[in-house]
């Protein structure tokens, strides 16, 4: 089984889009939301990650890597109501979408810097959001393991929150563009989620979404095709018949965060329960997927002292979901995989931090096991 894969780059043709939706936002904004000083507000940040890997798979030869990650991140305000989103980052030749990592490796070559996230945020009221472009994850989700933290989608999403205390619900929806073949229809993704989230007095929080994911044309990606670029992404875990995809991947998640503060302050400021599960309707069997975990300690680690630790179990069947999405800093991004994720982060000074994991998988069907052991230091400015 080969949970690693190389990854391809390639364009994307927005012409139409821009021209049919961002143009028109930009246009009403310049006319009637007025610009003036809203130039001057600009913002820039990013983090820098040093890291250090060591994978032990049964199958084949140990392996023992260094990374970095460099991340680029500004805003620009460009009215009350319009803001554009626009980041760079590292990552391989090919442009996995991934991975960040730049591996020290090919005689000290130069590493590429790749367009990683832009896109535009328009809120005509507070409770609307629509966004245009290559953007962050618009689905919420209390981990990464169905979707990796790197992946930033192409395409439209609409958003929808209500803001009322202590009930509030959400609508989170769009249209995704998996790849563009010029001679077939394009593979596209149509998510509907809807979800709620309940505020208690005391400050804690539960919430719950659900996401509906309909897929089209996949039967025009070709994964057993070296040439096509799913090949490089894919883990190369879901079943392939006649060199293509046997199944659908039209499918609905849960997802469940139950959220308390101040457990036993200042040693213990929050814990924090997560629930995951997907099921695809179109596979007999081999369908299913769930993680459960809990996050203890702070909500972000940004200080001296600051830390948390997160601790989860994840089964993922061959054909629950497409294997092209899922979180490879876990498990390599693979399905048909079963195993413990242990992730710890503390404080070492203002804005830097310390890393470690440890993961351990194996085959749901099958005798491959991987052991992982991983740690990093961060700086974020």
């Amino acid at each position: 089984m080969n949970w690693i894969r190389k990854g391809e780059g390639s364009g994307k043709r927005f012409f139409v889009w821009i021209v049919f939706i961002i143009l028109p936002i930009l246009y009403l904004q310049a006319t009637h939301g007025g610009y003036g000083q809203d130039f001057e507000r600009f913002q820039l940040g990013g983090d820098f990650r040093l890291r250090i890997r060591y994978d032990d798979l049964s199958d084949s030869p140990n392996r023992t890597r260094t990374s970095l990650r460099l991340r680029l991140n500004s805003s620009l305000m460009l009215s009350n109501t319009l803001q554009l989103y626009f980041g760079l980052a590292g990552g391989n030749i090919e442009g996995n979408p991934r991975t960040r990592n730049l591996t020290f490796t090919n005689y000290f070559s130069s590493k590429p810097l790749w367009i990683d996230h832009a896109y535009i945020d328009w809120r005509p009221i507070n409770q609307l959001v629509f966004l245009g472009g290559k953007m962050k994850n618009p689905l919420w989700q209390p981990t990464h393991f169905f979707w990796d933290s790197d992946i930033t989608q192409e395409g439209f999403a609409f958003q929808v929150d209500t803001f009322t205390y202590p009930f509030s619900g959400f609508l989170n929806t769009g249209v995704f563009v998996i790849n563009e073949i010029s001679t077939l229809k394009d593979p596209l993704l149509f998510p509907v989620q809807l979800g709620f989230n309940y505020a208690f007095d005391s400050g804690a929080s539960i919430q719950f979404g659900s996401t509906f994911y309909l897929f089209s044309h996949l039967d025009n990606l070709v994964p057993a095709d070296p040439d096509d670029p799913y090949y490089d992404y894919s883990a190369g875990t879901n079943t392939i018949e006649g060199g293509t995809l046997k199944y659908n991947y039209n499918s609905i998640d849960g997802n469940i965060e139950v959220y308390i503060p101040n457990v036993l302050p200042p040693f213990l400021p929050t814990i924090t329960l997560v629930g995951e599960y997907i099921y695809n309707f179109d596979p007999p069997s081999e369908n299913q997927g769930y993680l459960a975990g809990i996050r203890l300690g702070h909500l972000d680690v940004f200080s001296l002292g600051e830390w948390r630790v997160f601790y989860g179990y994840v089964h993922l069947e061959r054909d629950a979901w497409l294997d092209i999405f899922p979180e490879s800093t876990y498990l390599n991004g693979a399905t048909n995989i079963q195993g413990h994720v242990l992730a710890a982060d503390i404080g070492i000074g203002n804005r830097i931090w310390m890393g470690i994991l440890l993961g351990y998988a194996s085959e749901i069907v099958g005798n491959t096991t991987q052991f992982t052991a991983q740690g990093d230091v961060n700086f974020r400015f």
